[in-house]
């Protein structure tokens, strides 16, 4: 009986406002976005296919950059995993545009089969395919076919040099002007030897990885199936493939569609296809017509309960031990499959006492901003050239806030944000059991009688904060002319943390639900000023923690 076998496709849809700016700030080149990330529409029909000549298949998993990636129709398909690229590559890798770097990681997507196939999403599986096209015997089917480069190499094939001579010198292999050619088509590949090339050669593949563009040096999913075919752990077999390129006349896509044993087919574009909106379009009724699904049959599939992953985030400043403290009893009382730590500190990393700590709760990710890698405090302070003299906290309620709006532009679901001075009493799941409401938590006011104000605010110790419906209302976290310490203005704009967001949602009249936070935690405050003795204050409080 063969074993499990998963299908891995990574899938971009350049149309997400929030993709498009996140590539523009890092890539700045929408000539490339144009071309190498335009969609076709035709990635439901690619998992239709799978489903239809594949069904064997156990696992469909999606690769999306961020949940606003995401598309209803995924919800269709019992198979289909998503998985976001935070969730196997590492962090320092993101955000991540290249799909070699992408390809790198694969073995780290969570419960992937030891036996998985990868592919492009623009190749479709178009008749019937066997497991054992793919594996036979613990070994991958895999063709390979020597090709002679010509006097002067191009990028693709420098890589292709690069990449063959790195993973054949153990095996006393090297190569000047041979290509090792496995076809362009899906690619059976053995979770251990992705494990076993990094052992290997993580150090090379570390020093040219770039998540985000393709180089010369860049190694991709190839390196993988060279590995298995020096090894001798491959069976010289593979099922029939296409190539669809430009030079392929649109007249004839149909035809190939429709054959009987069409294979494996892939419809490459790239800039030298002038008319791919039509060639799309011809593709997908090609697709559609050899499927035969109605519409009413697509609409008939019932959708998959969907159990959204409850995210935490908490802002950290210099106390290690109590943030650890505040995160194992939030993991005590409550499911959630994912906190956050956005990591400010400038003398007490988060990490400095926690590495083993996180490598033991996998659901932890650090973001670190201890030299300004991510928010440069110094330029953002400089932005406000009329604010206070330093005060005693060193602007923290303005960075904290700042840090806020960060998390709430770069993590797209919904989340609770907690403090990291706060220790969980009780379970914490009826903040996530409000979706309508834009915000979940205890008012609170902040009272300066000095002045002559009293402004009401969403206490942030402990509150639920539905990103998505704030982004759609424009409602932000931080805004400098209201912030606490940043303005010379009125005092009635001397607004502390969360008052500007209790403001913003007022005037947006969204709907919002209170609920006392005394009943679920408890609370330090100023945890990381000289006054507090942090350690004694948890220790005190070890029921909640231990």
């Amino acid at each position: 009986m063969e074993k499990d076998i998963d299908f891995v496709v990574p899938m971009v849809f350049p149309q997400d406002a929030e993709w498009q700016r996140s590539f523009n700030r890092y890539h700045n080149n929408n000539a490339l976005a144009n071309v190498r990330f335009r969609s076709w529409d035709t990635e439901e029909l690619l998992i239709r296919c799978v489903l239809r000549f594949m069904p064997w298949v156990r696992t469909i998993h999606i690769l999306l950059a961020s949940e606003s990636q995401r598309q209803p129709w995924m919800m269709r398909y019992p198979k289909v995993h998503v998985v976001y690229h935070r969730e196997f590559i590492p962090a320092k890798r993101l955000p991540c545009f290249a799909s070699p770097c992408i390809e790198m990681f694969l073995h780290r997507i969570p419960n992937l089969s030891e036996q998985f196939i990868y592919a492009n999403d623009d190749m479709f599986p178009l008749s019937p395919l066997a497991p054992t096209d793919f594996f036979r015997d613990g070994k991958a089917c895999v063709e390979v076919k020597e090709k002679r480069f010509g006097s002067t190499l191009n990028i693709f094939e420098r890589k292709c040099l690069n990449q063959e001579n790195m993973i054949g010198e153990p095996f006393g292999k090297s190569y000047s002007r041979t290509w090792l050619f496995t076809g362009h088509s899906f690619a059976p590949i053995l979770k251990t030897v992705c494990e076993k090339v990094w052992e290997s050669h993580g150090r090379e593949i570390e020093r040219w990885l770039s998540p985000l563009s393709r180089t010369d040096h860049s190694f991709n999913h190839y390196i993988y199936l060279l590995y298995e075919y020096f090894a001798g752990l491959t069976v010289n077999h593979a099922p029939r493939h296409q190539y669809a390129g430009e030079s392929t006349s649109e007249a004839l896509l149909p035809m190939l569609i429709s054959e009987k044993d069409a294979g494996i087919a892939c419809f490459n574009d790239n800039e030298r296809i002038k008319d791919w909106k039509h060639r799309a379009e011809v593709v997908r009724k090609a697709i559609g017509d050899k499927l035969g699904d109605t519409k009413e049959d697509i609409e008939a599939i019932e959708p998959i309960e969907s159990k959204e992953k409850r995210t935490v985030c908490i802002v950290h400043y210099n106390t290690p031990k109590l943030t650890q403290y505040a995160i194992r009893s939030l993991l005590k009382h409550t499911e959630v499959q994912r906190v956050v730590v956005f990591d400010n500190s400038n003398q007490l990393p988060f990490m400095l006492k926690n590495r083993q700590f996180v490598a033991d709760n996998p659901c932890i990710e650090v973001i670190d901003n201890t030299r300004g890698q991510i928010i440069d405090f110094e330029a953002f302070l400089n932005e406000y050239p009329d604010r206070e003299p330093s005060p005693g906290n060193n602007y923290g309620s303005a960075k904290h806030c700042r840090s806020v709006q960060w998390l709430m532009e770069n993590i797209y679901e919904p989340f609770v944000l907690m403090d990291s001075d706060v220790l969980i009493r009780r379970d914490i799941s009826t903040f996530w059991q409000h979706p309508e409401c834009a915000w979940v938590g205890e008012i609170g006011e902040n009272v300066r009688e000095r002045f002559g104000y009293d402004i009401q605010k969403l206490q942030p110790f402990l509150c639920f904060l539905n990103t998505p419906l704030l982004k759609e209302h424009g409602v932000s976290y931080f805004n400098g002319e209201y912030m606490w310490n940043l303005t010379s203005l009125a005092p009635n704009h001397r607004y502390d943390t969360g008052a500007w967001l209790y403001r913003a949602v007022r005037e947006a009249k969204l709907p919002t639900h209170e609920l006392p936070l005394g009943e679920y935690i408890y609370h330090l405050g100023h945890a990381s000023w000289r006054d507090r003795n942090p350690m004694a204050w948890a220790n005190a409080r070890r029921e909640c923690w231990e």
